[in-house]
């Protein structure tokens, strides 16, 4: 298997959302407790650029 490491770009706000909800989910390894929603990761994501 191949793995890539890359900066994220606005487009994948999508599937890092979708990440976070799963991580929200399970309340075990992360203090947040609450995903970021598709609009607030884009947000995030395009203050770094």
């Amino acid at each position: 298997m191949e793995i890539l490491i890359r900066k994220a770009i606005i487009e994948d706000a999508k599937e890092i959302s979708a990440i976070w909800t799963v991580i929200c989910a399970e309340r075990i390894y992360s203090a947040v407790d609450k995903p970021f929603t598709t609009e607030q990761e884009q947000k995030y994501i395009s203050s770094l650029l």
